[in-house]
């Protein structure tokens, strides 16, 4: 079960295949106490993009000041995950071609079942907690 992005790093790791974790970091609007948003429903604005290369030393604290360095106003961070198929490693500029795929049609369709969402405080908001990463 994923709970945390600990959980998210575990499960990438276990993976055969080099991989980059996508982030889309997004701010919600209207403004509301984060507990009472649907996602589905939610208008979500895009405010920075990131992709790492998994590995065991990436904490949520660290990804959230980072973040931080570049935009303050988000709420959100989408976080899905990327390998090639030929089992190398995506460039920064594959990762980043895909997650802006993947956030076009997710933002589009309100349909976010390629991500697990987080909430600044590492809370995880989508899928149910017990969504495996894939």
């Amino acid at each position: 079960m994923i709970r945390t992005f600990d959980d998210v790093l575990a499960t990438s790791l276990r993976t055969r295949k080099p991989q980059r974790l996508l982030l889309l970091f997004v701010k919600a609007a209207p403004s509301a106490p984060l507990a009472q948003y649907d996602l589905a429903g939610a208008q979500l604005e895009p405010v920075l993009a990131l992709n790492k290369v998994v590995s065991g030393s990436l904490r949520f604290p660290d990804l959230v000041e980072e973040a931080d360095r570049q935009r303050r106003d988000w709420d959100f961070v989408l976080i899905a995950a990327v390998s090639k198929r030929d089992g190398g490693l995506p460039s920064s500029q594959e990762a980043h071609q895909h997650l802006q795929e993947r956030a076009e049609q997710a933002l589009a369709s309100g349909d976010f079942s390629r991500f697990l969402v987080f909430d600044r405080q590492e809370q995880p908001l989508w899928p149910a907690p017990e969504r495996q990463l894939h």
